[in-house]
């Protein structure tokens, strides 16, 4: 905590010396404030709060550059994050970011930042802030390339970027892998197996078809392990190391039918590879490419006026197929011929009403359904269900 408090006075006081005296500040910032109730299966329900914060106080250096510095925060209840298939209590993430763009006429935008994330993850309500097993913090920089071609009168932006940064795990380090639990083949091996350096590319295109907003983008993640080795066929550390890549597909479409109603429908895909293996030394059983999977998800969702509220509905159902994760029973065996599959099924409904210019109030409820195939759930859940349900204030300046 005290580290993220001192980067953030950093933060600002950078900003402030590099804002030239002549220059012109447009503040922009959102403030979500929220009193939540979330339940988790047959667990019991607990309150609990959702705020989220965005803060960008843009410098106008001079007609063609800007410095954008950025500060956001959000905390939120019961989430689930694939990657490391962990069902967290409360998450709280937080982004700095500095940027400078250069404009380049009305046709290309240049722009480079440095960022750092600190996201605290918590696995039960009571955890310490600071504390959590997969706690993270990532350092990074991108630089992108917007375009803005001409069709009409109208402008379709189409953005290039890349990314460097390194992700750390402050907090977590494998009981396997040392101490007096280690084994003699994986002793003073894997100690920190999650922390990694990434690149990230995308490409962003927004436009028309058919008559309909369309916005569709591709990224790829290639994340390389500094202390997960691969293990061989008999759970023996041999290396080489653990290399991931991940490719993400998004494409949607909106129609703006008229002014009280829209819809659109958003569709994604995810294809994870990597060469990370697991072996369970209890069954002597071997799974290459543990953690590989492909995924798709579809979501339709409409926004329309009820009165002077908006209301935003949407549904999602989501398949993630595992390459050769076997899955198991309750028992804890493995079922060679089948491997794991997950289905989520997410139904929401949001709704706000305007109280002045700048204040409004908002209000949420959501239910995500999730099934697998499998059933050991002794350190980790893969079916239940999760009803959330939050109102509070919207403050946009």
């Amino acid at each position: 905590m005290k580290k993220l408090l001192a980067v953030i006075y950093l933060f600002f006081s950078l900003t402030g010396l590099l804002a030239a005296d002549n220059a012109k500040v447009i503040t922009l910032a959102d403030l979500d404030l929220r009193l939540a109730y979330s339940s988790v299966s047959n667990t019991g329900g607990a309150w609990s709060g959702d705020a989220r914060f965005f803060l960008m106080p843009a410098v106008k250096l001079n007609p063609s550059d800007y410095l954008l510095p950025i500060l956001s925060s959000s905390f939120s209840t019961s989430e689930k994050v694939i990657e490391e298939e962990t069902l967290f209590a409360n998450r709280w993430n937080n982004l700095l970011s500095l940027g400078y763009k250069h404009k380049y006429g009305e046709t290309m935008d240049l722009k480079v930042s440095g960022d750092v994330r600190y996201n605290f993850n918590m696995q039960t309500k009571d955890e310490l802030i600071g504390k959590g097993l997969y706690d993270l913090y990532d350092l990074g920089g991108t630089v992108s390339l917007s375009l803005y071609p001409s069709a009409g009168e109208k402008q379709y932006p189409v953005t290039f970027s890349a990314k460097y940064f390194t992700r750390t795990y402050p907090n977590y380090t494998s009981l396997a892998a040392s101490g007096s639990s280690g084994t003699t083949v994986t002793l003073n091996k894997n100690i920190r197996p999650k922390d990694f350096a990434g690149t990230s590319l995308a490409a962003e295109w927004k436009g028309r078809i058919l008559g309909l907003t369309a916005d569709a983008s591709y990224n790829i993640i290639l994340k390389g392990y500094y202390d997960n080795l691969i293990l061989d066929t008999n759970g023996v550390i041999t290396g080489p190391g653990r290399l991931d890549a991940v490719h993400f597909v998004d494409f949607g479409l909106t129609d703006y039918l008229n002014d009280s109603l829209t819809l659109g429908i958003d569709s994604s895909y995810t294809s994870y590879n990597s060469n990370g293996n697991e072996f369970d030394s209890n069954l002597l059983v071997y799974q290459g490419n543990y953690y590989s999977y492909s995924s798709i998800s579809v979501r339709p969702n409409a926004y329309f006026l009820l009165g002077n509220f908006t209301v935003n509905a949407y549904y999602q159902y989501l398949v993630r197929n595992y390459a050769s994760r076997n899955a198991r029973n309750s028992a804890g065996s493995y079922l060679l011929a089948a491997t794991e599959q997950d289905f989520e099924t997410t139904l929401g409904v949001n709704l706000k009403l305007p109280l002045s210019k700048s204040v409004s109030w908002v209000s949420g409820m959501s239910y995500f359904i999730t099934s697998s195939n499998m059933a050991y759930e002794q350190f980790v859940k893969y079916s239940y269900q999760i009803f959330n349900i939050s109102s509070g204030f919207s403050i946009n300046l």
